[in-house]
């Protein structure tokens, strides 16, 4: 496998020698290492990119020297990645110098990025960083800072963390529990059980995922009174999470909480996690039932025309047209292999949901997805819709559902910048661009949609 993967490495090609970075990335081999530091200096960005990912793979110190050798790059996208990088690679304390002025980038996910790296290579500098600076204005950067708090791990750390319960947006929060219970380990777990109530769902929702992966003990009245709570929100997230940790407390609360859940709870996936739940502890499960329809006939009607024709009916395939300051996006939209998926963009895109929304993932080489109300990956349009597994693989500039799981879908979308067949199978596939690749690769994390325009025939 090696010489193929080193031959393809040198290929006139850019996105086999992007495929070759991360196949030699996967050998963890010491003996690529070298290639893959050459690799970093590709003229094509995303191989460059694909390189400084997989020297991460088998961190070197060749590899370090490698990214540093980026961090004055021309491109915001390779600084971003080359600073990644040097947070997940063996330390050189005198990167620390470089990395500093990056924390104070007019890129948020410079500054992000800037902050994880210091962490790892100057704790003291990142220490005195932090006392001289103001809290974040883009809560993206703040949440990262949690991650990077909990990778420093010291008593400054932990205050900091503390410090930032207080944080008045609340899609920082996830971020600062799941970086207590890494840095603090148990002793997190009466803080994640205060944060059970909280009234925002994603913090609920990750409260419960960190206890639940500790395995605390006696929280069962907690999280029952939680999943009560979150019978109204309108996302699932919370209640899943909170029904993946009951199932591990084994106690009567528990059992009738997750039996009550089985059986009344008003989303089908929660009924069903829920009976997995009561079945792992040894009770018996009701089947989960239907999914509720709460969409037209007329609707589902006209999802299946192209299967089933209305004589004189014309059928044309519809197109969304994603406006955004740096170009339009034209799709295609997949209504005989996805029709429901379909039809819900279509409607979300009619109501002017999309509008204003960021794409707010962005991974050169691979994806940009957008489409959430809160702009943190943990928003949605307040339902959810069944998985569509068709036959198109997804090529480049496929797009696709993004998912929490099976069946989990609703307003978050992403294109691909590259062939993922890894994706094949697993996620729905509704569109595909036709005109505005230029654009899909131009975004940058934080990019805006301006609008989505929807042309059926009509």
């Amino acid at each position: 496998m090696k010489p193929l993967l080193l031959q393809a490495a040198t290929s006139s090609d850019p996105l086999s020698r992007s495929y070759a970075a991360r196949g030699l990335g996967e050998l963890k081999d010491p003996s690529v290492v070298e290639r893959l530091c050459a690799m970093t200096t590709d003229k094509d960005e995303w191989v460059a990119v694909a390189a400084l990912r997989a020297l991460v793979e088998s961190p070197d110190s060749r590899g370090t020297a490698a990214a540093a050798a980026l961090l004055a790059s021309p491109s915001a996208t390779l600084r971003g990645e080359a600073l990644r990088a040097i947070a997940a690679l063996p330390v050189d304390v005198t990167l620390k110098a470089r990395v500093v002025p990056l924390v104070g980038s007019d890129q948020a996910f410079i500054r992000a990025a800037a902050l994880q790296a210091l962490a790892h290579v100057g704790r003291e500098e990142f220490a005195l960083v932090l006392s001289g600076l103001d809290p974040d204005p883009d809560f993206s950067v703040r949440a990262a800072l949690a991650t990077a708090l909990a990778e420093a791990g010291d008593e400054m750390s932990l205050g900091h963390l503390f410090a930032m319960l207080k944080d008045e947006d609340p899609r920082v929060l996830p971020s600062v529990l799941l970086a207590l219970k890494k840095a603090r380990g148990n002793d997190a777990a009466e803080t994640l059980k205060r944060s059970l109530p909280h009234p925002d769902f994603a913090v609920r929702a990750a409260a419960a995922e960190a206890l639940g992966g500790l395995k605390a003990p006696g929280i069962s009245a907690a999280l029952q009174d939680a999943y009560k709570k979150a019978l109204g929100d309108p996302e699932a997230d919370a209640r899943l999470a909170e029904i993946k940790a009951l199932g591990l407390q084994k106690d009567d609360i528990a059992k009738t909480t997750l039996a009550d859940a089985a059986r009344g709870d008003p989303s089908r996936l929660v009924r069903e996690a829920a009976g997995r739940a009561l079945r792992s502890l040894g009770a018996e499960a009701p089947a989960p039932g239907p999914e509720a329809v709460v969409r037209p006939y007329v609707d589902y009607r006209e999802a299946m025309l192209p299967y089933d024709p209305i004589p004189g009916v014309p059928l044309f395939t519809p197109r969304a047209f994603i406006h955004t300051r740096k170009g339009t996006i034209e799709i295609y939209m997949d209504v005989v292999q996805a029709p429901l998926t379909t039809a819900s963009f279509v409607t979300l895109a009619r109501r002017g949901f999309f509008n204003g929304l960021t794409f707010h993932r962005v991974v050169p080489g691979y994806v940009i997805q957008g489409g959430d109300p809160r702009g943190d990956g943990n928003g949605g349009p307040g339902y959810t819709l069944r998985c569509e597994i068709g036959e198109r693989p997804y090529g480049r500039g496929a797009v696709g559902m993004a998912l929490d799981g099976k069946d989990t879908g609703g307003s978050q979308f992403f294109i691909t910048h590259v062939p993922t067949p890894q994706l094949d199978g697993g996620y729905t596939l509704f569109g595909w661009v036709v005109t505005g690749m230029d654009v899909v690769n131009a975004i940058q994390q934080g990019d805006a949609i301006e609008r989505i325009e929807i042309w059926d025939g009509r």
